[in-house]
């Protein structure tokens, strides 16, 4: 699938599904050594794996911002399936924006109360 991203020009969504691969291979990690099958703390590998997934998350809104700035500068301003769809549009953006958030705060890349 990051191939395919990469042949059609799509570089954000690329990142996205590398960064995702590598936060699902030290989330595995983490586990291995929850489970005492590789020594170790798991937690200082739950973080790091967090801090990809945040990356991620971050690149995903990078992605759905340039996607509706790109889309409504050709879109009609007066069709009502257009109105739809740029509603649909800015939901995702408010939905990557809430999720990028979240995942600074749970891999404590910044404090809760620096995000808030």
């Amino acid at each position: 699938a990051t191939q395919q991203a990469l042949v059609a020009g799509d570089y954000f969504n690329a990142a996205n599904k590398a960064l995702t691969t590598v936060f699902l291979g030290l989330d595995h990690y983490a586990w291995l050594r929850a489970i005492n099958v590789l020594k170790g703390e798991p937690l200082p590998i739950i973080l790091k794996a967090l801090k990809v997934i945040t990356i991620a998350w971050f690149v995903d809104l990078v992605r759905e911002v340039v996607s509706f700035v790109k889309w409504n500068s050709t879109a009609k301003k007066d069709d009502e399936a257009v109105a739809k769809e740029r509603k649909d549009r800015m939901w995702n953006i408010v939905r990557a924006t809430a999720q990028f958030v979240q995942g600074l705060h749970l891999s404590q890349l910044r404090p809760h109360s620096d995000v808030v």
